[in-house]
């Protein structure tokens, strides 16, 4: 009796753990924007690679897979990364934004700052397989990837970090 009372609590201060530690998509909505807001407000991070082309803040953990003058296929663990430098638009609405990134319904979170030298972007959008595409762009460069819920802030600030700080050589 006492043994299923203990695997009893047990499993139920488990259970209330993963909940707690669980993120709902409402939360990851939250502090998407809290740190889209910090990443346009701060400094580019220096670059720690550099290809003929440009130059670029790369995560130590992240490995170079494919790259040509102007896009990057970087990998983590079978998480794909990729970079295109050219996006040259300049987008008034956020309609016009998703319509240049081909987007047919509307994603869970979108946002956008234009000011005088500065555009930047974050895009959101849930797919068909519990999994979340992330766009991140600044300026002339865009990054994109695919990541689980519980991921997609933090792949969201990683792509910003590297398309803020992209120069052209």
């Amino acid at each position: 009796m006492v043994v299923k009372k203990a695997i009893t609590a047990f499993l139920a201060v488990g259970l209330t753990f993963v909940a707690a530690c669980a993120v709902s998509e409402e939360q990851m909505i939250e502090h998407a924007e809290e740190s889209f807001e910090e990443k346009m407000k701060a400094d580019p991070k220096e670059p720690t690679y550099e290809n003929d082309s440009i130059k670029i803040y790369k995560p130590g953990h992240l490995q170079v897979e494919e790259e040509d003058s102007y896009n990057i296929v970087l990998n983590d663990n079978d998480q794909m990364y990729l970079l295109f430098v050219g996006d040259n638009e300049t987008y008034e609405t956020k309609e016009e934004l998703l319509e240049a990134q081909r987007m047919t319904e509307d994603p869970r979170y979108v946002d956008m700052v234009t000011d005088d030298d500065v555009n930047g972007y974050l895009i959101i959008e849930e797919m068909d397989d519990d999994s979340y595409k992330v766009i991140a762009g600044f300026n002339s460069v865009k990054g994109s990837t695919i990541s689980s819920l519980s991921d997609v802030v933090n792949d969201a600030e990683l792509l910003f970090e590297m398309v803020q700080s992209v120069q052209l050589k």
